[in-house]
């Protein structure tokens, strides 16, 4: 009996050490640099209008791709919540460039990656690439998609766990728009009201009551981990 009570104490004094911190971990995090700095554009200093170009090796098929990447940047920049905008700018002075190649590095496993390859010591972005593979193998579609999803990326966003969101891993069960989760990520980190402050991420987490994820695990793992640890106790033979 004395290991049951010995096992859910020190379950619960987890609880206890991790409650004040957990509302922290509730929070889908954007994407970071190997700094640990959140990879944001600093609006407030150089403006809202994020400018990017797009290059081919297919010149057929390069004001396809311009426009498809107008399409896509049109989707980030119409939300009144943020105050970002992407741009298109045929000048060498871009914030992002926009690669579409009929061959990439590791392209069997990723239609696209981006990359901030240019940033400040202090780990503000300078520069972001994208690499979209367009070989024709890939769908129209589903290319429309990658581009969005890597824009996303040049933006600061990180993967979400939801599956319909753009930035998501699935490209099967999502669409070209915005989902929820993609544009709350979007406004956590470009709010056009008030200075950026808050913690990144999709979900807003529970700040001003931040014990109460503490307690809904307590009062939900707690008696499971007791009643577990019970059955275990009472089905092990004892000797008399």
């Amino acid at each position: 009996m004395k290991k049951i009570f010995v096992r859910s104490g020190y379950i619960i004094f987890l609880l206890i050490l991790t409650g004040p911190e957990f509302h922290k971990l509730s929070g889908y995090p954007t994407q970071v640099g190997f700094s640990h700095k959140v990879l944001r554009w600093p609006v407030e200093t150089i403006g809202p209008d994020i400018r990017y170009k797009v290059l081919s090796d297919q010149s057929f098929y390069h004001s396809d791709y311009e426009a498809l990447t107008q399409e896509a940047a049109q989707l980030w920049s119409n939300l009144e919540q943020s105050r970002i905008r992407l741009q298109h700018s045929s000048s060498d002075d871009v914030h992002i460039t926009v690669h579409f190649k009929s061959s990439i590095d590791d392209s069997a496993f990723s239609a696209g990656y981006a990359e901030f390859d240019e940033s400040k010591d202090d780990g503000e972005p300078i520069h972001c690439s994208i690499y979209i593979l367009a070989d024709g193998a890939v769908s129209w579609y589903n290319l429309s998609k990658t581009v969005l999803h890597e824009l996303g990326h040049c933006l600061g966003l990180g993967h979400s766990l939801i599956p319909e969101a753009i930035m998501s891993y699935h490209l099967d069960r999502n669409d070209f728009l915005l989902d929820i989760d993609d544009i709350a990520a979007l406004v956590r980190l470009y709010p056009t009201e008030g200075d950026y402050h808050l913690p990144p991420g999709c979900a807003t987490g529970l700040p001003k009551h931040k014990f109460l994820n503490f307690w809904i695990i307590f009062f939900f793992l707690a008696p499971v981990t007791i009643s577990c640890s019970l059955f275990r106790y009472f089905r092990k033979p004892h000797s008399h």
